[in-house]
């Protein structure tokens, strides 16, 4: 199920996200708290926030009610990061909320639980390091066009 199609995507206001612990410091009877790692990976909580109209709150309401079954269901959203937006599957932590606006809008503000937000793999990381990101976000068209349309033609 994806987020629908007509909806606004979330405002810029308000947005972020915190990583959920990966570690945990048991205590002892003597000595220092020592971490230990609970999970490679950790999901994170998305703060969101959307402005909408009173048809486009309706819709918002149906889908979030029949479609994902009261937020219990998993559904694909576009979400922003370091490396951009990316499409991730998500699922409401809790219940939204709402506050009327002026010329009666609604903001709709809600926490979204996401598996893992994607990183850079390690060679990619190598490449960040040993380049400018400048340069490679310069060079990236003429890259992509070398790979995808230049190259597949001499094989």
């Amino acid at each position: 199920m994806d987020f629908p199609a007509g909806l606004p995507a979330a405002l810029r206001a308000g947005y972020g996200y915190t990583p959920v612990a990966r570690i945990r410091r048991p205590e002892f009877d003597a000595g220092n708290l020592r971490p230990r790692r609970i999970s490679a990976s950790a999901p994170h909580i998305v703060s969101v926030r959307w402005r909408f109209t009173p048809a486009q709150f309706a819709s918002f309401e149906d889908w979030f009610i029949n479609d994902i079954a009261n937020g219990a269901d998993e559904f694909n959203i576009g979400l922003a990061n370091g490396l951009g937006m990316n499409t991730l599957a998500a699922s409401f932590e809790g219940a939204y909320t709402t506050d009327a606006r002026s010329g009666l809008h609604w903001d709709v503000a809600a926490s979204l639980r996401v598996a893992a937000m994607p990183v850079m793999t390690a060679a990619e990381l190598e490449v960040a390091v040993a380049y400018d990101l400048d340069d490679i976000a310069y060079g990236a068209d003429a890259l992509h066009t070398l790979i995808h349309t230049t190259l597949p033609g001499y094989w």
